[in-house]
């Protein structure tokens, strides 16, 4: 008979899962972000950034990450600002994207180290504020 608590190990299967998938994403999503930088933007790479963006959300939510969901969707914000300024190419918003996956990337590290984000995202947070204005 079994003694050992399901829960967690179910618990750390989807942590697993989870961190496996949202690399791919995360990679996907810089990809995505650097084509458009350097062959120009078609409707379909908006489309395909904005997808997986929102597919990495979605995930982060389920499991419960509010950092990490908190970033995504700055990021969210910046790609559709980046978006509308026809793709200049030191854009502001184009820089703190790829702040954005910098710092995606090191709270996904930490949770698979630790198991939990604890990094302090409001400085980059209010960054993006600060340049919505």
């Amino acid at each position: 008979m079994y003694h050992g608590t399901p829960s967690a190990n179910r618990t750390s299967i989807l942590l697993e899962e989870y961190l496996e998938d949202s690399t791919d994403l995360i990679d996907e999503i810089e990809q995505v972000l650097l084509t458009i930088e350097k062959e120009g933007s078609g409707e379909h790479l908006w489309d395909c950034l904005m997808r997986t963006l929102h597919s990495f959300k979605g995930s982060a939510q389920l499991m419960g990450l509010d950092s990490i969901v908190s970033v995504a969707h700055a990021m969210e914000s910046l790609v559709s600002e980046y978006r509308h300024e026809e793709l200049n190419s030191d854009s502001i918003s184009a820089a703190l994207c790829f702040e954005c996956i910098d710092l995606l990337r090191s709270l996904e590290k930490e949770l698979s180290i630790s198991g939990t984000c604890s990094q302090d995202i409001s400085p980059l947070l209010h960054k993006i504020s600060e340049s919505e204005t």
